[in-house]
C-alpha cells in the first residue's frame, strides 16, 4: 500500500515560491526554502531539498507525494497549517525526515505510509474521512522495508476507517517495524484499531496517548506464513504505557491475537482502561504482561469536542499526553 504560499523574511527579502535563504537560518528552525500552493510543483519542491534545509509550505496541496532522501524537514509556514491532500509515502531511502504542523488528508490510503529510517511525524493532523488506515509503518515490509525508528509525537489521528467498521482499517497501523515510538497523541474515532501491531511490529513504544472511542484500543498480534507474509511473524518488545485507552467500540480496549507464533516481551503497564465494547482486557492468548493498569473513568473535560486534557482529580492523572 504506497503511499501553501509559504513567506520567509531574510535579511529583509520577502521570498514566494521555491526561494532559499541562508543555511544559517536551517539551524534555527526557520524556512530555507518556501512553496505556495498553485506556486510550483510539491513533489520538485521536496526533491530538492537538502541535508539541513527546512522546507515551508502554505495553503492546501492536491496531490501525493514520495520522500526518498533525507536529512531534511518539512513543515507548515509558521502561524499557519499547510494540508496535503493525497497520500504520502517515504520509501525505504527516506532517513532523518521530519514532517512538522501539518494536516495530511487523501481520498486514497494509507494517508500516510512510512518504510523509511528515522522518521518523525510531529504535532501534526492525519485524517481521511473514513476512506481507510492513516498511518502505515512498514506496511508491505517483505516488499517495501523494514521501517526503523518511526517517531508519531504529538499529533491528532482521527475518523480513518470505512465504516461499518471492516476489521482492516486502523489509525496507527505498525505492520514491519523496529524501534516505532507513538507519544503524547490523540487517537480516536477511528473504524478499527487506535493502534495495531501486526504481524511483525518490534520494540515500540507507545506512551503517554489518549487512544478513544476506535473500534478496539491497541492489539498484539501476528501471522503464520502464507498469503500475504512469506514467513511467519509475532510482534515481540512492545511496551504500552501510561495511556489512556478508552470507549472502544467494537471489541476491547487491549488484546492479544496471536495468528501465527505467539508474541513474546511485550508489556501493558500502568495504562488507564474504561469502557470497552467487550471489556478492557483479553490477553488470555498470552504474549503479553499486563502490570498496574487502571480501570476508572478518565474524565475528560469535554470529550464531545475533543477535549481530552483530565479533569482535576483524575484517578488517569499522568496517563495521556503530557
Amino acid at each position: 500500500m504506497p503511499p501553501a504560499a509559504v513567506v520567509a523574511v531574510a535579511a529583509g527579502v520577502l521570498l514566494l515560491g521555491g526561494g532559499h535563504v541562508p543555511a544559517a537560518a536551517a539551524a534555527s528552525g526557520k524556512c530555507t526554502r518556501t512553496l505556495a500552493a498553485g506556486s510550483g510543483n510539491l513533489q520538485r519542491f521536496v526533491r530538492r531539498l537538502h541535508r539541513g534545509d527546512v522546507g515551508c509550505l502554505r495553503g492546501t496541496f492536491h496531490t501525493s507525494l514520495s520522500i526518498h532522501g533525507g536529512g531534511f524537514r518539512l513543515k507548515s509556514v509558521p502561524g499557519a497549517r499547510a494540508t496535503i491532500d493525497g497520500v504520502v509515502f517515504l520509501a525505504s531511502s527516506s532517513h532523518d525526515v521530519v514532517l512538522a504542523h501539518l494536516r495530511f488528508r487523501s481520498n486514497d490510503t494509507p494517508t500516510l505510509r512510512v518504510n523509511g529510517r528515522r522518521i518523525t511525524i510531529r504535532g501534526s493532523e492525519v485524517t481521511n474521512d473514513h476512506r481507510g488506515i492513516c498511518v502505515s509503518i512498514g506496511g508491505g515490509f517483505e516488499r517495501w522495508g523494514i521501517a526503523r525508528g518511526v517517531a508519531l509525537q504529538w499529533d491528532r489521528i482521527h475518523d480513518c476507517g470505512r465504516l461499518p467498521a471492516t476489521n482492516h482499517d486502523h489509525g496507527v497501523y505498525v505492520e514491519g517495524a523496529v524501534g516505532t515510538v507513538v507519544s503524547d497523541s490523540l487517537i480516536y474515532d477511528n473504524a478499527d484499531r487506535g493502534i495495531q501491531f501486526f504481524p511483525n511490529a518490534q520494540r515500540s513504544v507507545v506512551t503517554n496517548n489518549v487512544i478513544d472511542g476506535n473500534g478496539e484500543g491497541v492489539i498484539f498480534s501476528s501471522e503464520s506464513a502464507g498469503g500475504e507474509y512469506s514467513a511467519a511473524y509475532a510482534s515481540n518488545n512492545n511496551l504500552v504505557t501510561r495511556n489512556v485507552i478508552s470507549n472502544s467500540l467494537v471489541r476491547y480496549n487491549l488484546e492479544a491475537w496471536w495468528g501465527g507464533p505467539v508474541g513474546i516481551g511485550n508489556v501493558a503497564k500502568a495504562n488507564c482502561l474504561w469502557n470497552g465494547a467487550q471489556g478492557n482486557l483479553d490477553l488470555a492468548a498470552g504474549g503479553v504482561l499486563a502490570i498496574a493498569n487502571v480501570v476508572a473513568n478518565p474524565g475528560f473535560v469535554d470529550r464531545g469536542a475533543k477535549d481530552f486534557q483530565l479533569n482535576a482529580g483524575s484517578p488517569c492523572a499522568g496517563m495521556g499526553p503530557r
